[in-house]
């Protein structure tokens, strides 16, 4: 008959397992499952499944979130619950392969119980969603056994072995990585050996361009997502010598041992890591004690939990191989701190686009895009005249965007450029300055322009003052003046974007603000609405010409929105009823009406599939008028 040692019998026992469907953005163990899409599944990345042409476009394809996040709550016999969140299998899988096995057990038996899920599960495999499965099963364990004896899981593992963590960033952009204080940062790679040799020579250019980007100093990681074979990798890591890169990342399969053995044998001087999708610590030992790699990379949430975490880890570290934990989360981060083998931990950007440069950002409908796009995490290049009145736009502008940052620190940041976009190369410095700032260009909002009413008898014939959109005066002919802003500016703008987007491989969303003018006629305006018109046809032309690129490209019309080109007719009140009286909602259109719309067309998750669209953004303004 077995008893119960007296230790074991100072604890509760298991009383009940309970498992809940985690649904919703933001929720459950999925990393990806966040607000606003998110860069990892709307970027061009290569995966074990790039090798097809017709999954090269979204890393959906590899099965991302498929089956849910879920939860899992353990109560022990005194009412305390421990919990953990995870994903990769159904929340009816808990209760009907491991509930039976866990109900009496005594909770500080995480060792005897882990043992039990594996061999248990073996019947369904001993990999994969069993696997997923016990690692949350485990992780709830050690947060019920901590809370009952009210100490952090770190402790119960052996304690601090620092005061502060060391991160590196897993994102698009190594320069901001760089700018926000992390140690180096890892880079997806975007080509498969599928894609030949033209797609080798893009890869070297990707890592290339990301290289000049940081300077030669800042450590930079390639994640190659288990796509690669044995002749790609050692022909790319050959190329990319002279770029210093730290690690290749998962460049093989980890059940591809020997071809590891031959990578590292090509470059015995080279840095060479996986782990993150090997599931047991049988397939670790073997990865170990071959000593094939430099780095071992476990996740927690699919090895089997805190407790397999801790059996490779002391494998490991019997042969010296440093231990980085896949991904980031309070699982990974109690486990490093308490780990001597372990250097630092991954940190994985979550923000749903990169970068996004705006024309004419200062004021009215570009300040608030910007603004907007800063709070949802873009980084933003906007661009300004620097006319002396416009000073203190500029000013205001960058308190509030660094107010922003300062409140979020998922936020992004602002930088400003000076150019008139009228010139062809200014568009070109636009787009230049935010991919060296931020290492590439997601988002384009051509906003630049002007509108001032005239006669039409009178707008070409003379010289007119015209006040434009940044401030300050320009004396011009009124209708020459209004095309180059509203239309040449555009089209130089809008073509710098493009050709950027279009290097980078993986697409992009470009907006242009046209004008409900566009669509009705105005008998003061026939000097402005024709540019507006070209703004939209510009857009659909586009559309047309750089789909083959992935590149969406759409248009906004605003209807009447109060700036300042038309602060002097709304401040009239028998004029500015007029207009609200025509209008269906009944008011006029504030500069951030128009945000929401700009977030909607930049964000692939949303509008992936909106491409040479006019959005209406007018309150009903048009159709009352039809």
């Amino acid at each position: 008959m077995a008893t119960a040692s007296p230790a074991a019998r100072g604890f509760p026992s298991i009383k009940a397992i309970r498992t809940y469907v985690v649904d919703g953005v933001g929720s459950g163990g999925d990393y990806h499952n966040v607000k606003g899409g998110h860069w990892l599944i709307d970027t061009s990345i290569s995966t074990p499944m790039s090798r097809w042409e017709k999954y090269r476009a979204s890393r959906t394809s590899w099965g991302i979130n498929v089956l849910g996040s879920f939860c899992v709550e353990i109560e022990g016999s005194d009412g305390t619950v421990g919990f953990a969140t995870g994903f990769g299998g159904t929340a009816y899988t808990p209760e009907a392969m491991f509930v039976l096995q866990h109900v009496g057990l005594f909770t500080n038996t995480s060792n005897d119980s882990s043992s039990q899920m594996y061999r248990g599960s073996m019947f369904y495999g001993r990999k994969g969603l069993p696997v997923a499965v016990i690692s949350v099963i485990d992780l709830a364990l050690w947060d019920l056994l901590g809370k009952i004896r009210n100490e952090p899981v770190y402790k119960l593992i052996g304690g601090a072995t620092r005061d502060k963590l060391d991160f590196y960033c897993t994102g698009p952009e190594p320069t901001a990585a760089k700018s926000m204080g992390f140690w180096g940062a890892k880079v997806p790679l975007p080509y498969c050996p599928e894609e030949g040799h033209k797609g080798l020579r893009k890869n070297i250019e990707f890592l290339r361009k990301h290289r000049e980007s940081v300077g030669p100093d800042f450590p930079i990681m390639v994640d190659c997502y288990m796509s690669l074979n044995v002749s790609y990798t050692i022909e790319l890591a050959t190329a990319c010598l002279d770029l210093n890169i730290n690690w290749w990342e998962e460049c093989l399969s980890p059940d591809d041992t020997d071809g590891f053995a031959q990578i590292k044998q090509a470059h015995p001087q080279l840095k060479f890591t996986t782990g993150e999708h090997e599931y047991s610590r049988y397939g670790f030992r073997k990865l170990i004690e071959g000593r094939k790699l430099d780095i071992i990379q476990p996740d927690v949430m699919w090895l089997g939990g805190m407790t397999e975490l801790l059996k490779v880890a002391a494998m490991a570290s019997a042969y010296d191989i440093p231990v980085v934990p896949h991904a980031s989360g309070p699982y990974s981060y109690h486990f490093v701190v308490s780990q001597t083998n372990c250097p630092f931990q991954e940190y994985l950007a979550n923000s749903p686009d990169g970068k996004t440069a705006i024309t004419g950002g200062t004021t009215g409908i570009g300040r608030a895009i910007a603004l907007e796009y800063i709070r949802q995490g873009a980084n933003v290049a906007i661009n300004h005249l620097n006319l002396p009145s416009d000073a203190h736009h500029k000013a205001s502008l960058l308190a509030e965007a660094t107010a922003i940052k300062e409140k979020d620190e998922k936020a992004g940041r602002l930088i400003e450029v000076e150019g008139d976009v009228t010139k062809p190369e200014t568009g070109k410095n636009l787009v230049e300055r935010a991919v060296k700032e931020f290492g590439r260009l997601d988002v384009f909002v051509n906003n630049a322009g002007v509108c001032q009413f005239a006669e039409f008898l009178e707008s070409v014939a003379s010289s007119i003052t015209l006040r434009i959109f940044f401030g300050g005066l320009l004396d011009h002919d009124l209708f020459s003046s209004t095309v180059r802003i509203n239309l040449d500016g555009a089209f130089y703008s809008c073509q710098a974007a493009a050709r950027q987007m279009a290097a980078q491989g993986d697409g992009g969303s470009i907006i242009a603000v046209s004008s409900i003018s566009a669509l009705v006629g105005g008998g003061l305006q026939t000097h402005y609405t024709p540019t507006k018109a070209g703004v939209l046809s510009l857009m659909q032309s586009m559309a047309v010409a750089l789909g083959k690129y992935k590149i969406r490209c759409n248009a906004l019309l605003p209807g009447t929105i109060k700036t300042q080109l038309n602060d002097e007719d709304l401040n009239d009140d028998k004029k500015r009823e007029y207009m609200e009286s025509r209008i269906p909602l009944g008011r006029t259109g504030d500069p951030s009406d128009m945000a929401g719309p700009a977030v909607f067309l930049a964000c692939q998750e949303l509008s992936g599939y909106v491409n040479g669209a006019q959005l209406l953004v007018d309150g009903g303004l048009f159709v009352n008028l039809q």
